[in-house]
């Protein structure tokens, strides 16, 4: 989980193009830990977005979203006036695989 917020944090820094501040919130919900981390940059096309695409192994970028993807439960991708990244990843990992994906 670390290394994903790491991620979504280092995106939001990176590609937002913007001098607002990035909020990021961790807490345990029951038996879930749900992090969020919201800029209010440019956006993102979240629609363009495939989780079933691998990215290039090669290329210079683009694997954080798809291994946020597949290293947490859950993942949210909100465009509203910048994006909007939620991820949840449960601790009984006897469920792993069955929350939804994008």
């Amino acid at each position: 989980m670390v290394l994903c917020v790491e991620e979504a944090c280092s995106n939001a820094l990176r590609h937002s193009g913007s001098g607002e501040p990035t909020h990021v919130s961790v807490e345990l919900r029951g038996d879930e830990v749900v992090a969020v981390i919201k800029d209010h940059g440019l956006g993102f096309d979240v629609d363009g977005f495939q989780v079933e695409e691998q990215p290039d192994p090669f290329g210079s970028g683009g694997r954080g979203l798809w291994l946020i993807a597949h290293l947490m439960d859950d993942l949210e991708l909100e465009l509203d006036d910048g994006l909007t990244v939620r991820m949840t990843m449960r601790c009984d990992r006897s469920t792993k695989g069955a929350g939804s994906r994008p």
